[in-house]
Order: C-alpha cells, then structure tokens, then sequence
C-alpha cells in the first residue's frame, strides 16, 4: 500500500479507474455548468414576458404550491380570484386531490410536478443520519429541477405575477426567485407559517438543520414585490426580525359565499348517507330509532329531531401540531359528567314517583299541623322544603328568577348523547383510531368517528353541526387555523385551543370559546349543550348577526377586536364543571323544531350573511391594489423607457448628421436648373411647400421629417433643448453648416437671392448656382 501523501504528490500514480472516472465527473459537471447556463440565456432571452406585447399575451400569472393543490384551499381562492378578474393562470403542484369546479375552466392550467423517484425515496428511512445526508438533498435537487422547468418554460404566456405559498420555503422560494429574475416578473410570497419551526417540531429547535433551514428561509425570503401575511403577528415577524424588502400586507382568511347554515333537507340528505358509512358502524341501540331513507338519527319527517344527539365537528390535519390527546381526554370527562347526571335524573325521577303515589292515598287529618301541610279541595299543596322539592325544580326555579340577567349561568340538568366526528387525513389517524376503539368500550354517551367528506359535502357537515372544535397550535405562534375560518362562516360555535395570536380571529365570549386545558373545552360543551337541542346563547349570537363572526378589519387589514358587549369572565380551569355565563340567555326563546341543529337556515341568516365580509371581497381589497401599483410601475418604467430612447436616437442622429455635414450627403443627386440657368436648390421647393428637409432639423426622427410649419417650430425647439443650444446660436449653427458645405465643393457657388426673401423662419433663401465652363 502506498502512503495517501505519494498520491497526493503525483496525482499521476493513481490507479487507472479512479482517474478515468474522476476525469468523467469533472467533463459532466462542466457540461452540467454550460447546459445550464445555456438554459438560463434562452429563457432570459426568449421567455422574458419584456419580449413580446401585453396586449398579445394577455395577463399572465402563475400560483405555485410545493403540494397537493387540492389541499391549498387559500391558494385556490387566489387562483380563481385571478381568474374572475381576466388572468390567465397557470397552476403548479403535485397531482392528488382533484381541484375544486371554479378551478376548471379554460383560462385555469394545471401543470402538474413530475415527482421522479418517488417510491424509491418513500422507502427509504426518514430519519437518522442516512435521510439528512443523501435522501434529504436528493429530493430538493430533484423537486427543484422539476420546478424550474415547469415554472421557466411549460408556463405560456411567461407571467408577470407568481404567487408562491410558503411553507415548504425550500426549496421553492430560491427557485421561485431564480425563475423571476430570467423571466423578469414579480414575486409574492403568501406566508402561511415559517418553514423552519414545522421541522423543529421533529427534530428540535436546537438542530443544526433547523438553523440552517432557518437562515436559508431568511435568505431567500426577504426579498419579493410583496409578502402576504395571515396574521398581523407574522406580518411584525418579518418586518421587525427578518427585514424584508417590498410591499408588505395582511390578507385574513375569510371563507367563501357558500358557507353557510344547512337546511334540512341539505342536513337529512347528508346524515341519511353518512350514518351508515361510519366506520367502525354505530349500533342501532345508540341512536334513537329510525328508518332509513325517510328518516336519520338527526331528521325525521321533514325536520330536526328533539331526541337527537348532539352533533360535534373537529377538523384536523392528524400531525403533531395539533393535541388530540387532549380532546380524548374531554371526551373522557364528558362522559363521566353525562352519566352522572343522568343517574341524577333517574334517582329524581322514581323519587318523584313515589312521591306522586304518596299523594294519590288519602291522609287522616288528625292534627292542625297536618291539616295546613294536607292539600284540601280549594289549596294546593305547600312543601316545607325538607327535601321534597327536587333539585331540578330548584334549579328551574333560580334560572326562571334571573332570567334576564347577563350574567345567568345555565346549569346542565342533563346532557345529550354526543357523536364526535373527526375529518381529515395524517399520519397519526391509524394510531388514534385504536385508542378511540380501546376507550369507547367503557363509554355510553360519546361515540367518536373520522370521516373523509367530499369537498361539497364538508360545508353542509359544519352547517349541520352543534358545536365546532379546534386543536390547531402553531409550530411558530403567528398563523391561524383555517378550519375555525370555515366553522365561523357556517355560523358553528367554535371552541378553540388557545395560542398567543388567536386572538385576531376567536374572542373569547363573542365569537368563540377559547380553552387550554380539557377540563375547560368539557366544561364549554357542557355550557353550550346545556338546552340541547335548543340553540344556544353562541349559537344565536352568531346567527343573528354575521358582522359578530370576525373581528373587524381596516382599509389596512388590520384587525380589531369585537365590541365587547358582554362582561364575560374566562372559561374555569379546574374541573368543577362551573359554567360560563350566557350573555343573551332569556333575550330570545325558540322551539326546538324551529332551532333545527344549532338553529337550522332562517331568513335572520340568510339576510345577515349577505352582509359578511367573504374571501372575494377581502381579496379584491387587499390584492387588487398591488396589482394595481405593479401596473403603474410598469407603465412609469415603460414611459421612462421610450423617453430615453427617443433622446438617445435624436442625439446620435445629431451627431452623425453634424459630421456628415446636410449638403454635402444631398450633393450626390443631379441639381435641377431654373430659367436663368442655376442650380435650384431643394430649399426652395422643400420649405415653401411646407416640408422640412434632412439639413432642416437636426436630430428629428425619421417619422418627424413632414409636418406644417408649427409643428417644424416645435420640433426645433425641442432640438435645441436637446443639444443645449439658443436659438440664436441654433440659426448661426444651421447658417455656417449650409455655407461651409457649399464652399467646400469647388463644383458649386452659393449667392443669397437678390431681393433678400426668406421663408416663414426668417432665413434668407440659398441659391446654388452651376458651375462656370
């Protein structure tokens, strides 16, 4: 064996092989280098959207996602907000969910990222050492050669605006910015989250990957013709910490037109079919009694059910940002709560029984004491309260006296069945599936199901639903769970974990329940649940008036919070089961049957939800005007453009013109004789017939050479302002120009006409005279 030093003295000794194919990497790296520098000169030069006309290509944008468009809803409504208002849009992302109706029309393209490699990199293993040095970078490059292409040559027209969604930032935002700079359009970033803080999530904030995910992200995302932020914290984020450069703006997610209460027939329809797709199948003993097709355990003839169970809604993406945990152990805490107080009920009820019995056997009246507590024919009876009266009563009682104050608590004297169903897809479901199975085999009142719903049926579930929950945390505590968007839109009473900047969207009392433990989100239900299947107190706040839904936002997009027109103190931490006060109880009084679930559609809803601020609206009111001043900055830059040009023209024909002299590159054409036998010179004829000659007007544009006479006045004022010169010492310029031309030809002799006439400029007419024989 020879020592690592002698190889690295004369390379020369290395073995054949290893030279060859060290030799084979450096000629396919270089041929990488040129192939891509070629590449990036074609699309520099032939795509830019600066090489063909506006008017031509029509505009042009394109919306990028590293994912599963169909997943994006945020992004879709950008696409077919572009679309509404006459873009063409191009729509890059990997194939899965199919995209939603108003994405598939013809001036939407779906262009669809090759993902080369895919099932050999899913097999390998994601973590450890192996997947961060070799299948890690290998996926990056591959996504971004696959985006590159994509985004720089499949999109036609070239777009002047790209909308990139972030998170995943890498690495999309640096091929983004590479793309935009050849092409030369204008890049958006849409945060959603940092990118960086969803993988501390996995491998800690103290990994060494996350920092450099972290300073990348910041790298490449700083500079962008505008950041779109969901939250007003994230918006200061990037301001105040990362300094980015451009426009920078909040767009709230709002939910679109079609979210709204369901109708009966909407909510039969869909719970008719769900019902039985629950998997694992619901006994039919657990439900009330009903026969399908004309009746659910939620309908039946042709409205709500008074026995129903009460129907609870959590969408969740199954990741590790959202603790399910925690909604299992409400669930736990409900049941225990439910059966306690149905065991109370039953003990109330035979006590009430036997005392009915008591009263139906007549009783001796052997005392006057006993007579006053007897009822007689014209009294009714009086109790003593030595614990005849129940506890129910009792509470009905209070309830009734302090109806009218904003402060009622609404104790629970009985509690529904709840069914618990769980939509979305992750990959935590299977794990939480079998702890759901192993926990409800103890349980009688909860029942807790996952459900993957068609995209037209999701809006009708969360418009059928009692109450809505929410288990979102933010990996970076600066974005918002999109679902509570979805729910607030279907006027859903929502119950939200809490996280520093939730507040933009949920105040706690007004619009929303906040809660951060599981006692408290099983003391919420309970307090919401309490007159089921009534609606209750934040139910009708929500239906009765949409501009309660969202906090209110500024011509800025800026939020502010909800008028607080109830004092309501916070949700209890401790699992007493005390319950927050209902702010509007005794204010309205429904049936039942007119309620539907959490109140059904009635004509307060509709009209009020033809008031509430929608997606369209809000994005014609943020995004607009940055498209807008985009447009006014390319006009600007294209006025600026041509004005540089026409100077830069009309100077250089200057120049040419004053070294050419004007004559002398006329004098090859045969002079025309007049009656006397001299030479007439094209000046006669030329400005008398109100045209201007080439030695006329120095630097005018070959567009410019005819005109009338004021429009020749004008022109050479512009021309003297252009070379900086008076008029005065513009006419002695023209003067000695015309003279030593003439001179300087020995063919030719120049005289001023006789009488002294001039034309309309005040220069005396030339006449060029033949030469003497």
């Amino acid at each position: 064996m020879r020592p690592l030093q002698s190889y690295l003295v004369d390379p020369l000794r290395l073995p054949a092989p290893f030279l060859l194919l060290c030799l084979t990497l450096v000629i396919a790296s270089l041929l990488s280098l040129l192939a891509l520098l070629f590449l990036f000169l074609w699309v520099a030069l032939s795509r830019a959207p600066s090489t063909t006309r506006k008017s031509s290509l029509g505009r042009s944008a394109a919306v990028v996602v590293l994912g599963d468009v169909g997943r994006s809803p945020r992004m879709c409504y950008h696409v077919q907000s572009l679309a509404e208002d006459g873009w063409r849009v191009a729509v890059l992302g990997y194939p899965g969910t199919p995209p939603p109706p108003p994405l598939r029309r013809s001036s939407v393209r779906h262009h669809h990222l090759v993902q080369p490699l895919a099932g050999t990199l899913s097999r390998l293993p994601r973590t450890g050492g192996l997947f961060a040095l070799v299948v890690a970078p290998l996926k990056v490059l591959l996504q971004s050669a696959s985006l590159f292409w994509e985004l720089s040559a499949k999109v036609k027209p070239p777009p002047e605006i790209v909308i990139v969604q972030t998170p995943p930032a890498l690495p999309t935002l640096f091929v983004v910015r590479v793309v935009c700079m050849l092409l030369g359009s204008r890049v958006i970033i849409d945060w959603h989250n940092l990118g960086y803080t969803i993988l501390g999530m996995r491998l800690g904030s103290s990994s060494p990957l996350v920092r450099l995910a972290a300073k990348l992200e910041r790298w490449t995302g700083r500079r962008a013709y505008a950041h779109i932020c969901v939250t007003e914290a994230l918006k200061a984020h990037l301001i105040r910490d990362w300094g980015v450069t451009g426009k920078v703006t909040v767009l709230h997610d709002r939910p679109p037109t079609h979210f709204r209460r369901s109708t009966v027939e909407e909510s039969h329809r869909l719970l008719s079919e769900l019902c039985p797709r629950l998997d694992p199948p619901i006994s039919k003993e657990w439900f009330p009694s009903y026969e399908a097709p004309h009746s659910s355990p939620f309908t039946a003839q042709g409205d709500f059910r008074n026995d129903r169970p009460a129907l609870i809604v959590s969408s969740t993406s199954w990741t590790v940002d959202e603790d399910f945990d925690m909604l299992l152990k409400a669930a736990a805490l409900y049941e225990r709560r439910a059966r306690e107080l149905n065991e109370q009920n039953q003990e109330q009820q035979s006590q009430q029984q036997q005392r009915q019995r008591q009263l139906s056997t007549p009783m001796p009246s052997s005392s006057s004491a006993d007579s006053l507590d007897a009822p007689g024919p014209d009294r009714s009876p009086v109790w003593s309260g030595t614990g005849i009266e129940s506890t129910r009563d009792r509470s009905r009682r209070v309830s009734l006296t302090m109806l009218s104050s904003p402060t009622t608590l609404v104790a629970a004297t009985r509690l529904p069945k709840l069914l618990l169903v769980v939509t979305g897809k992750g990959e935590l479901r299977s794990r939480y599936e079998r702890e759901i199975a192993e926990q409800e085999r103890n349980w009688d009142w909860v029942r807790i199901r996952t459900a993957w719903l068609e995209r037209d049926d999701y809006p009708t579930l969360l418009g059928s639903a009692d109450v809505g929950i929410s288990l979102h945390t933010s990996s970076s505590g600066l974005d918002l769970p999109m679902k509570v968007v979805d729910m607030l839109g279907c006027a859903l009473p929502v119950c939200a974990l809490g996280f520093p900047c939730l507040d933009e969207l949920i105040q706690h009392g007004q619009n929303g329940l906040v809660f951060y433990k599981a006692e408290e989100l099983a003391s919420q239900l309970e307090t919401l649940l309490a007159k089921h299947p009534q609606r209750s107190w934040l139910a009708t706040s929500l239906a009765g008036n949409s501009s309660n839904r969202f906090p209110q936002t500024s011509a800025s997009g800026a939020s502010s919070p909800i008028v607080d027109s109830y004092n309501l103190p916070p949700s209890p931490s401790a699992a007493s089961f005390s319950l927050i006060p209902s702010p509007i109880i005794g204010k309205s009084r429904h049936s039942p049957a007119s309620d539907g679930i959490c109140g059904g559609v009635s004509s307060t809803t509709n009209s009020s939800h033809a008031n509430q601020e929608s997606w369209s609206s809000t994005w014609k009111r943020i995004i607009r005007p940055l498209l807008a001043a985009a447009d006014a900055e390319d006009a600007m830059k294209e006025e600026a453009s041509l004005r540089h040009r026409r100077l830069a023209k009309g100077v250089t024909l200057a120049m040419f013109r004053r070294r050419q002299g004007p004559v002398a590159a006329g004098a090859q054409k045969r002079p025309t004789l007049d009656g006397n036998g001299r030479a007439k010179s094209s000046f006669d004829d030329g400005e008398r017939q109100g045209r201007t000659s080439s030695d006329d007007y120095d630097g005018a544009y070959p567009d410019e050479l005819e005109g009338d006479e004021a429009d020749r006045g004008a022109r050479r004022n512009d021309d003297m302002i252009v070379l900086r010169r008076s008029p005065r010492s513009y006419l002695r310029r023209r003067r000695s120009v015309k003279k030593s031309s003439l001179h300087d030809s020995p063919s030719y002799a120049f005289s001023q006409s006789a009488n002294g006439s001039g034309d309309n400029d005040g220069i005396p007419d030339i006449h060029v005279s033949a030469p003497t024989t």
